[in-house]
């Protein structure tokens, strides 16, 4: 880990994981106001705060589609997919004047394709609401939940330029 003073005011820290490509973040000086984002569903808009709250900049992002939402046909030219334009936006205003934090909150991603999982699809597929209530939680649609949560989390997290944002703030 390498820190690089940038002025009197803040710091730029440089880190990698394993050896791979080199990344940095920036920490804010004692006396600084902290410039952070955040995403959750919120609708997408930007704001500057004034200087009396200890937020300099805030960023409020959305991350996430509804299950009826086909997030390709937000992708746009030159975009891997329909999360990344607002991601893009987001590391603009980070290259202007770097974010110190990012934070997440509220429903983070839409994980409304669990009930696509073949374990559940019985119980999906229940049209009684008395049996639905009732339905027997077994060790197969357990690890099933589980399964779906952390890989949808990990492609999630790692994709895109979401990524990139993740690892700089």
């Amino acid at each position: 880990m390498i820190q690089i003073p940038l002025g009197p005011y803040e710091m730029k820290v440089m880190y990698s994981i394993n050896n791979g490509p080199p990344t940095e973040f920036w920490v804010p000086a004692l006396n600084q106001n902290m410039r952070w984002a955040a995403y959750s569903v919120s609708p997408i808009n930007w704001c500057t705060c004034s200087e009396n709250p200890p937020i300099n900049t805030l960023a409020v992002q959305c991350n996430g589609f509804s299950a009826g939402v086909n997030p390709d046909d937000f992708r746009g030219p030159g975009f891997k997919s329909g999360y990344d334009p607002v991601w893009t936006d987001l590391m603009e205003k980070h290259h202007e004047e770097p974010f110190h934090m990012l934070m997440g909150g509220g429903d983070q991603l839409y994980c409304d394709g669990v009930i696509r999982e073949p374990e559940l699809q019985d119980w999906v597929h229940t049209v009684k609401q008395s049996r639905k209530k009732n339905y027997q939680l077994t060790d197969e649609i357990l690890f099933a939940i589980d399964r779906f949560y952390f890989n949808h989390y990990c492609d999630v997290f790692r994709s895109g330029v979401f990524a990139k944002a993740n690892c700089r703030m």
